[in-house]
């Protein structure tokens, strides 16, 4: 890539990263946003990689750190207060589901939780769970701000005010 994305002494630390095998986090370019190359860069990761790690995001570690510990909280509950808290409709693909991951060979099979919160309304209706208390609070506030950072990015990759997002008529298109 290039001499600005971060060195492997300043990646972040992956050997817990869940679902992301270390292999793929010592390719994966990491690119700090409030450097003047990051819309290039951005747009290199993004047609050349499978992922790619952002720093200077602004999003707050604040609420980074309060949806891990209403996440780790919820987590930390029986399995029949999950599925009471928030129950998974598959049909919105929203909630709490519990599964087994199959594995090869003479392995028992692992079991798997994940909960959904799907960001369109509607989807979410009698899903948010109510313990931990602030658990919803802290999903849409890190919900709200992945979306700053999702415009932010956009941004970066096609530019709206640039020359080549307006139509015929001299107007932006939406994105």
């Amino acid at each position: 890539m290039s001499s600005s994305l971060s060195s492997p002494s300043t990646r972040p630390h992956t050997s817990s990263a869940p679902g992301f095998a270390s292999e793929h986090w010592e390719s994966c370019p990491v690119i700090h946003l409030d450097q003047p190359e990051a819309a290039k860069l951005v747009r290199v990761a993004a047609s050349t990689a499978e992922a790619f790690v952002v720093y200077g995001h602004g999003i707050e570690n604040s609420i980074i750190d309060g949806a891990f510990a209403v996440s780790e909280e919820f987590f930390s509950l029986g399995s029949s207060v999950k599925e009471n808290q928030s129950p998974f409709d598959s049909e919105l693909s929203s909630g709490y589901e519990r599964y087994q991951q199959p594995c090869v060979g003479a392995e028992a099979m692992e079991w798997q939780e994940s909960l959904r919160v799907v960001a369109h309304e509607g989807a979410t209706l009698g899903r948010w769970p109510t313990r931990p208390a602030a658990f919803r609070e802290a999903g849409e506030a890190l919900m709200q701000a992945a979306h700053g950072l999702v415009g932010r990015l956009l941004d970066l990759l096609e530019p709206r005010d640039s020359p080549d997002t307006r139509e015929a008529s001299g107007t932006p298109r939406p994105l």
